[in-house]
């Protein structure tokens, strides 16, 4: 029944509510496996619209855990939800999980999140924009989009072959953002990076007199945080 009423969530919620306090229930061994499984891919796809991200993430791993390889079709569109969610996390899928599940419309943005080229992340969501829209993890690509971010940053310090010690000029940042197509200002870099720092997808501070990041000498893109951040 809740697939019926995905599309109308003030019907959908307090009814998943009325379940959530019997879903032990679900660990009886009468239940249907099939049922259980079912009932973990629409409670994901609910939580997704709610901005619950992690939560979604459980139970969409849950469902995919015991969905049966044999089920390709029914793990396909588990992995449709939970490959975004992972990618706001930090977790990219590989080529061949792609591939066998014929997923190409994360290709793009798997690349580009990796290479942090924000342009080409810009435009590979842009290029499926409908069918994210529709399945309702479109913002959870902004949410991915921290991850590029944090790879740009990551990629200009590693290949300035002027940089000193542990600095990063902003100026080189933001001319990095223009290629990407991002046109920021001074201001708004400092912003970007500021958040990046409080989020910790960065480790280090802002020398508002240097105009440079001052990154740590010890681990300075952690990529723990990003399972933290996105809750």
């Amino acid at each position: 029944m809740l697939h019926v009423l995905l599309s109308c969530k003030h019907m959908v919620v307090p009814l998943e509510r009325s379940v959530r306090g019997q879903e032990s229930i679900l660990e009886n061994p009468s239940i249907p496996k099939a049922d259980v499984i079912t009932y973990k891919y629409y409670k994901g796809r609910l939580l997704i619209y709610e901005d619950r991200y992690e939560e979604a993430a459980a139970e969409l791993d849950l469902a995919l855990k015991h969905c049966p390889e044999s089920a390709y079709y029914n793990r396909r569109r588990i992995l449709g939800y939970l490959i975004p969610l992972q990618m706001a996390r930090g977790k990219l899928p590989t080529t061949g999980l792609l591939d066998k599940y014929q997923l190409e419309e994360f290709k793009g943005v798997r690349a580009a999140l990796i290479s942090g080229d924000l342009g080409a992340f810009n435009r590979a969501v842009q290029q499926h924009l409908d069918l994210f829209v529709r399945k309702g993890t479109y913002l959870v690509f902004e949410k991915a989009k921290t991850l590029a971010y944090r790879n740009l940053v990551k990629k200009v310090y590693e290949l300035d072959p002027c940089k000193v010690a542990t600095q990063l000029k902003l100026s080189k940042l933001r001319a990095a953002l223009h290629i990407c197509g991002e046109a920021v200002g001074g201001d708004e870099v400092e912003c970007l990076v500021a958040v990046l720092i409080y989020g910790g997808h960065v480790k280090g501070y802002i020398s508002h007199k240097q105009q440079v990041l001052v990154l740590s000498k010890t681990n300075p893109f952690p990529l723990a945080c990003f399972a933290k951040s996105s809750q």
